[in-house]
């Protein structure tokens, strides 16, 4: 399975894998329903470094350094669609989405925590 240059993190969903890849700044797709043969079916162009990747229903979620979060739509895993970024203001460390609410953690000194709607 053929993930790019510098594939940075993976979420799994139902029979997907969803790739951040750093060096291609993209979400790549796999159908993984055949563990031994996975097919890539989609990607999409997140921005600039992506370094971390939740799926949550039918939307992926995308950090990036140097501080943006993306939202992708991957209802149709053959053509991810980037439906809004907004600037979480830092370098992220990690995030979590729980319903209408990605919660962002930063590195910073202190760290701190957003809450992005």
């Amino acid at each position: 399975m053929g993930t790019g240059s510098f594939p940075e993190t993976v979420a799994v969903a139902g029979s997907y894998a969803y790739v951040a890849n750093n060096g291609s700044s993209t979400l790549q797709i796999f159908d993984i329903s055949n563990p031994s043969a996975p097919v890539s079916t989609g990607s999409v162009g997140v921005g600039l470094n992506p370094v971390f990747v939740v799926v949550a229903g039918r939307y992926a979620y995308v950090a990036n350094t140097p501080g943006t979060f993306e939202v992708i739509d991957v209802s149709n895993p053959s053509a991810p669609v980037n439906i809004g970024s907004v600037n979480s203001g830092g370098d992220t460390s990690g995030f979590a989405v729980a319903g209408r609410y990605a919660y962002v953690g930063e590195r910073k000194h202190p760290p701190r925590c957003k809450l992005l709607m």
